[in-house]
């Protein structure tokens, strides 16, 4: 009987201490969130927009949007000196793979990649060619791996990038699948990838 009053007054005195902290924090500002993150600019319509990763010259944004009542990435926009270079409307989400400043030609090459949801393709590239006096973007490819397994500058300054196959798990997991070979890309200058 005792025990059981003992744990009935803690109990009481945790309530109770909780509730004052409640009652004391509700009058402070809120410091702690503040501190942990910045909240996002919004558009009239709601939309807004986060920058997910800035090197160099380059940034990728995010836009966010709200659709029944959760956020999903609505559009994924990269630029170069702040200027819009790459508007996707299909991507549901971007990141920097790799960055080269090259001293030839005064240059910079960015890897980007790009998911789209579900689980037909993991992920795509894209190769944007940075120049003082205009930026090239390449068309989407890859073997829909999540990352090359190799790249590398060639002596005439082409990069090739290795993926290696990839497949989706329901087809992985039917009885005698055989994976596909690699698949080798190169990007010799001004948006152009050709499959090797």
């Amino acid at each position: 009987m005792r025990i059981r009053r003992l744990l009935l007054l803690l109990l009481t005195l945790q309530l109770t201490a909780c509730g004052r902290a409640a009652a004391r924090d509700a009058d402070a500002p809120d410091t702690l969130a503040a501190a942990d993150s910045v909240p996002l600019p919004l558009a009239p319509n709601g939309d807004s927009v986060e920058v997910v990763e800035h090197v160099g010259q380059v940034a990728v944004e995010q836009v966010w949007s709200p659709a029944y009542g959760q956020r999903h990435i609505r559009q994924v926009r990269v630029k170069v000196d702040g200027r819009d270079v790459l508007v996707d409307d299909e991507s549901r989400g971007m990141r920097v793979v790799s960055y080269w400043t090259l001293e030839s030609g005064g240059r910079t090459l960015v890897v980007l990649g790009s998911t789209f949801g579900g689980t037909a393709c993991e992920r795509t590239f894209i190769v944007l060619d940075v120049r003082a006096d205009s930026s090239y973007v390449s068309r989407n490819f890859g073997s829909c791996a999540s990352w090359p397994d190799t790249m590398w500058f060639d002596r005439a300054g082409a990069l090739w990038m290795r993926f290696p196959s990839w497949a989706p798990f329901r087809a992985e997991i039917q009885p005698g699948f055989v994976p596909g070979p690699p698949e080798t890309y190169v990007y010799r200058g001004e948006g152009r990838v050709e499959k090797r």
